[in-house]
């Protein structure tokens, strides 16, 4: 038994089709890659734009009093005093999150998050002041 197509499907494949005649083949471009993909080459002089952070003193900016700054003072300690937050900043500590730009931080804690069960609302304005905020240039590199 054969049943009719009702009228917005016969209009839907009808666009569909004109759109299809209407439209340009899509060709992207290949890209021949022969070698593999690593990290850039270390600077070979002191000239290099390279920034290097010092884990000692963005956690010293992070302790430090938010006034009169500039400092995460207040944050740090609110993430102190929550269980949760504080194993979550000791992981990401661990595990070398600190030192590259925002978002390499923000994926290497990740894990870090998933361990701790989430991220609590101190350690994400600790994470806040020590990436984007008053700590930024000394903890991240942009």
């Amino acid at each position: 038994m054969n049943h009719p197509l009702p009228l917005w499907t016969l209009l839907l494949l009808g666009a569909s089709s004109a759109l299809a005649v209407a439209t340009p083949a899509c060709d992207p471009p290949v890209y021949d890659i022969t070698e593999e993909a690593g990290p850039p080459p270390a600077p070979t002089d002191a000239k290099s734009d390279v920034v290097v952070v010092d884990t000692t003193t963005c956690l010293a900016c992070v302790d430090a009093p938010d006034m009169p700054g500039p400092g995460c003072g207040n944050e740090s300690a609110a993430c102190q005093a929550d269980d949760q937050c504080s194993s979550l900043f000791a992981c990401v500590l661990a595990s070398g999150c600190i030192g590259g730009p925002p978002s390499t931080f923000i994926t290497c804690a990740l894990p870090c998050a998933n361990e701790a069960g989430g991220i609590p609302a101190s350690a994400a304005a600790l994470f806040e002041c020590l990436a984007n905020g008053a700590c930024a240039k000394a903890c991240v590199t942009k």
